[in-house]
């Protein structure tokens, strides 16, 4: 009773805490810093953490560590998370001075405003491209998998072999990382949420056509490789627009996306795994299992295996560009603990990597300092682009990178995507050059426009002229 009345406790302290960083934690008014708050942290990890404290976890994975000083040292560390992350944020509101209460209702009464002009006629035309260019990099990335999952799904592949052509899809993938990564995977959900903003902005077919083929796009690749979240994480997304344009979302609303999230994870289970309907009902197996213990029980398995088996790895985690310059051979905590964890599957090729909470990459690759310094460090990161979004023009673009950052953080995830991310910052700047090619075609145009009325005018006729 101990442990639960401090968790009790410490989720008081963090509610507030992340209310005072999100300007609200109102359902109706999702936004980046609640949904961390509701998912991330509460879902992902404070129930897990408790139920492994108590030992009432009963799951496959954190039963292996029956060792109470891992267990207490994982409770522990989601409860530090759940006050340092908050605090991080809210030092960023200290630093800039903002309130983030006022800086959101603010932003939610904004209208939403074209780029340009009021049916953004140049922007669109860069912004065509630009979707070309997403289009282009989906196809590329299909034809250079050894084997579509989806494809060997309707023909009847049982379990094993969809988990070894999924492995083979992500890890083994035999085209350039770089497309498939960030203009297929990273751009065509932005793209999308793009088109359905130029929708509800325009309220025309051209704009709707857009989104239909930009959203099929977007489904196409983030079901590439057979996984599940990305695709329920991408229709999540539309609530975060619906949030911004209409200032909330109705609960009934929510609810309906929720049952149509329930309802695809019910086909992928039974499709895939073959899963009963019972299955659905246990707390520590299925897709409940999945939300509350599993993406939890690599964080155990970190704090077991560093430094007792394998050495601290001093930042070995970062990418392998950064790392060849130093000489240093790219190694993931998450992999480790796979090799680990499931090391027939490895071999196999149906297990690739096992992500938890971030603090577990953190403290594998820094220690202590990691462990007691990341929270802070992923909380001012969040909390900086969560204001910076805000203070954007209320446009199709911003709308649209704002929506997919605030449900993409990798929170239950990879701790050096907050440091080094360059993915993302590609990202950016192709949306930016999407906004300034349309100041740029708007620029010549007009200036040829002028240049034509001008040679139209030196050609007149005196009599003409006058």
């Amino acid at each position: 009773m101990l442990y639960l009345a401090v968790s009790f406790c410490v989720l008081i302290l963090s509610i507030y805490l992340f209310k005072k960083a999100a300007g609200t934690l109102s359902i109706e008014k999702l936004n980046m810093i609640s949904y961390i708050f509701y998912f991330n942290i509460i879902i992902q990890s404070f129930i897990g953490a408790n139920l492994g404290i108590l030992y009432l976890d009963n799951h496959y994975i954190i039963s292996r560590i029956q060792d109470f000083d891992i267990r207490f040292k994982v409770w522990l560390a989601v409860l530090y998370v759940m006050i340092t992350l908050p605090l991080g944020m809210l030092l960023v509101n200290k630093i800039f001075h903002v309130r983030s209460s006022k800086l959101f209702d603010g932003y939610l009464n904004k209208p939403l405003q074209p780029v340009l002009s009021k049916k953004d006629s140049y922007v669109l035309l860069v912004f065509y491209g630009v979707a070309l260019v997403s289009i282009g990099a989906v196809i590329y990335t299909y034809t250079h998998l050894g084997g579509i999952p989806l494809a060997a799904l309707f023909k009847g592949a049982g379990s094993v072999e969809l988990a070894k052509m999924r492995i083979s899809a992500s890890r083994g993938f035999q085209g350039n990382e770089y497309i498939r990564n960030i203009l297929a995977l990273g751009l065509a959900p932005i793209l999308a949420y793009i088109a359905y903003a130029y929708y509800r902005l325009l309220r025309d077919a051209r704009s709707l056509f857009t989104f239909i083929i930009l959203f099929i796009n977007a489904v196409f690749i983030l079901i590439y490789d057979f996984s599940k979240a990305p695709v329920i994480e991408f229709l999540i997304g539309f609530i975060f627009i619906e949030v911004f344009i209409n200032k909330k979302v109705s609960m009934k609303k929510i609810a309906g996306y929720g049952l149509f999230a329930v309802a695809a994870v019910l086909f992928m289970y039974r499709s895939v795994m073959g899963a009963s309907v019972g299955d659905f009902l246990h707390y520590n197996a299925g897709p409940v299992g999945r939300l509350i213990l599993s993406q939890l029980a690599p964080l155990y398995f970190h704090f077991y295996l560093f430094p007792s088996h394998y050495g601290f790895l001093g930042g070995a985690s970062f990418p392998p560009l950064i790392l060849s310059i130093f000489g240093v051979d790219h190694i993931r905590s998450a992999r480790l603990v796979m090799e680990y964890v499931n090391p027939a599957g490895v071999a196999a090729g149906s297990a690739g990597v096992a992500n938890t909470l971030f603090i577990g990459e953190a403290y594998a690759n820094f220690a202590l300092y990691g462990l007691l310094l990341s929270p802070f460090i992923v909380g001012f990161v969040i909390q900086l682009s969560y204001i910076l979004l805000q203070k954007m023009p209320k446009n199709p673009i911003w709308v649209g990178l704002f929506c997919c950052l605030s449900y993409s953080w990798p929170v239950t995830g990879s701790f050096v995507d907050f440091i080094y991310n360059p993915g993302l910052v590609i990202i950016i700047l192709v949306l930016i050059a999407t906004a300034l090619g349309g100041v740029a075609f708007r620029s010549y145009y007009n200036g040829y426009l002028k240049e034509r009325k001008t040679r139209y005018a030196h050609h007149l006729s005196p009599t003409v002229r006058s």
